[in-house]
């Protein structure tokens, strides 16, 4: 009989300690650290790690999942974070972090959407960022990933050597290369200043930029007759270049309308329908990519040069 007992006992104690150890399986615990956690581990991140809990964002990247670009101590020593007031520091942050866990595969050349906003508007468009995988991962031509998919509990931080600034309507004309003959053209010698004023967020800004693309001077060359930019004379080339801004007005997509367009040189003429510009010359140019949002204004990419009236 004792021995039966025994075994009774022994048999019970294994089915409970199975029990003990299934419920303790389905527990499984997560050491992986947060983003915030990740930063403020970290020896080279000091600053970055301040500005967030001075922000209150250190709260909000613990939740939800996100990609961060983290630029280092030495990468904000580069800036004077001074002069900025708290929601611009906020902007600041916001512009380094995309919603969603993205590796360096996951990245190709074109836009994403940041967590920034811009301001004119009251905060009600998302800005954009210029990602080049070219030979390693460059974002908005001014800062490059030094070490990447540093997993995190809520998603992924890649280190950068440089603060990203809030683009402007320049920093995308740069960073992206099918507008490097649109950029040459901006910044030709016998041209006003049209960097400064498309950099600037201070009146006129904002703009709304109908940007050609590198094909699209081809193509004017051709209809012209030239066969280099430099062959086009001075006033010709500042009128046609004012012929492809509006100042004073972010109009997205969803805010352009059937008519007269007033830019800062000639007018054209706009059928949003159908994504096409008709110029004073009766060309039509095709509007082929919407809405590339900077902190000072949008941009409209298009496959012709928009021409002033031609004599």
């Amino acid at each position: 009989m004792t021995k039966y007992v025994s075994n009774f006992f022994l048999l019970s104690a294994l089915l409970i300690l199975t029990s003990c150890l299934d419920d303790d399986s389905s527990q499984i615990i997560d050491n992986t650290p947060s983003i915030f956690e990740i930063i403020s581990n970290s020896d080279d991140h000091n600053t970055l790690e301040q500005l967030l809990i001075d922000t209150n964002l250190d709260t909000a990247l613990s939740s939800g999942v996100y990609t961060v670009f983290a630029p280092t101590d030495e990468a904000f020593a580069e800036i004077d974070l001074n002069t900025l007031t708290n929601e611009e520091a906020v902007q600041l942050l916001l512009n380094h972090v995309l919603s969603g866990s993205a590796e360096n595969t996951d990245f190709t050349n074109g836009y994403v959407s940041t967590a920034a906003s811009e301001s004119f508007t009251g905060n009600e468009n998302i800005i954009n960022m210029y990602i080049n995988v070219d030979g390693g991962i460059t974002l908005n031509g001014v800062s490059s990933v030094t070490l990447e998919n540093i997993n995190a509990s809520n998603g992924v931080v890649h280190v950068v050597d440089a603060v990203i600034p809030i683009p402007d309507i320049t920093t995308f004309v740069t960073a992206d290369s099918r507008f490097n003959t649109l950029g040459e053209a901006l910044t030709r010698d016998d041209q006003p200043d049209f960097v400064g004023t498309l950099s600037s967020f201070n009146n006129p800004a904002p703009f709304t930029v109908f940007a050609p693309t590198n094909d699209a001077f081809v193509d004017l060359l051709e209809e012209l007759e030239l066969t280099e930019l430099s062959e086009i004379d001075a006033s010709t080339l500042t009128q046609t270049l004012n012929t492809h801004v509006i100042a004073g007005e972010i109009l997205r997509e969803e805010s352009l309308t059937l008519g007269t367009v007033n830019t800062l040189g000639d007018d054209f003429e706009l059928d949003p329908s159908i994504n096409v510009i008709t110029d004073l010359n009766g060309r039509d140019i095709n509007i082929i990519i919407t809405n590339v949002q900077a902190g000072n204004g949008v941009i409209h990419v298009i496959d012709q040069v928009i021409l002033p009236q031609l004599q």
